[in-house]
């Protein structure tokens, strides 16, 4: 049972934490466990080396995602596009009575992951390794392949809210 302090400093680390803008981008998978897909806010560059590069991805292990990705050995990150907020809602639901994918131009990546034709970016990936983090399923993947081609803004979430980018001019 968590003290009374933890639970102050878990609440202060989560309002903090809210404030952080971060890209919105909805990972899939599909093989022998099975087409999975959700929203997640964790998506980060690791390194570009002689094999090319390396992304992780945070997924929560309620999910049951993470699991089903290592046993595919393949995800697509899809970065959304700022007119997305929908499909961001749309694979955040905790419910499995709707078909995530229903309706969506797909296309398959070399790997075997599903990716959203019409996302901001994408990336084909293969996995590479996966760590345990309290609540979490860290994935690394190497990326086979980029497609980007979306002609708006990323889709930010900051402030428990979908945002969209605005230049910053600066003074002179």
């Amino acid at each position: 049972m968590p003290t009374e302090a933890m639970r102050a400093l878990c609440d202060d680390y989560l309002s903090a934490m809210a404030g952080l803008a971060t890209g919105v981008s909805v990972v899939t998978t599909d093989g022998p466990a099975g087409r999975r897909g959700l929203t997640v806010s964790a998506v980060t560059s690791v390194s570009i080396d002689d094999a090319g590069p390396i992304l992780l991805v945070c997924v929560n292990d309620r999910s049951g995602a993470g699991r089903d990705i290592v046993a595919n050995g393949c995800f697509g990150v899809n970065m959304l596009g700022q007119d997305q907020a929908s499909l961001a809602e749309r694979f955040a639901s905790r419910t499995d009575a709707i078909d995530r994918f229903a309706g969506l131009s797909l296309v398959q990546g070399a790997s075997g992951a599903p990716r959203l034709a019409k996302a901001f970016a994408s990336f084909d990936c293969q996995v590479l390794a996966e760590a345990t983090m309290g609540t979490h399923r860290v994935l690394y993947g190497r990326v086979l392949s980029v497609s980007t081609g979306a002609d708006r803004g990323p889709l930010i979430y900051s402030g428990r809210r979908f945002c969209s980018v605005a230049p910053i001019t600066a003074a002179a």
